[in-house]
């Protein structure tokens, strides 16, 4: 009995013994190391949404040049260092640059409210750029009733939408 099954083995490596010399040929394209830009291996395996947090697009002081810039940060998380031009309630004030650096003031909303804000009062403000600033929106977003008639000038101006609003300690 011995003879059938060496028959049998040496049929199965014959039929199987193309597939394994596919499998060595040169013609197939090598498979990459690592995923290609934009796959994450996460995504593939079906291990959910992953975020990678790549910290703000832009960080330092507010003038000129960023202000030039606004739209193309728009949606995006910057840090801004600045001083307090005016506080217009508990979520609601006015950063600007230097006196002479000519930037326009920057209206800031808070997410939450911001204690001890004062005019000239230097601050380091983390938020996201939004495009047009509307009152009306503005409101439902952050469920709060914001003053219409001191919001009026930044109607349609881009403005921030700040997650952390920090005291600048001078010389530190």
């Amino acid at each position: 009995m011995p003879r059938p099954l060496a028959r049998l083995a040496v049929a199965t490596s014959l039929a199987l013994s193309p597939l394994g010399l596919a499998a060595c040929g040169d013609d197939a394209a090598p498979e990459p190391v690592s995923a290609p830009l934009g796959d994450s291996p996460e995504e593939d395996e079906g291990l959910g949404d992953t975020e990678v947090e790549s910290g703000p697009t832009y960080e330092g002081l507010y003038d000129t040049g960023v202000y030039d810039l606004l739209d193309e940060y728009l949606g995006e998380e910057v840090v801004l260092s600045a001083g307090v031009e005016a506080v217009l309630g508990p979520q609601a004030f006015v950063i600007a640059g230097a006196a002479d650096s000519g930037v326009p003031p920057l209206l800031v909303l808070a997410s939450e409210g911001v204690e001890g804000l004062e005019p000239e009062t230097d601050v380091e403000v983390a938020g996201t750029v939004q495009g047009s600033f509307s009152t009306t929106a503005a409101e439902a977003d952050l469920g709060v009733d914001l003053d219409d008639e001191l919001l009026a000038p930044f109607e349609s101006e881009p403005y921030l939408v700040a997650d952390s609003v920090g005291e600048v300690i001078a010389g530190g």
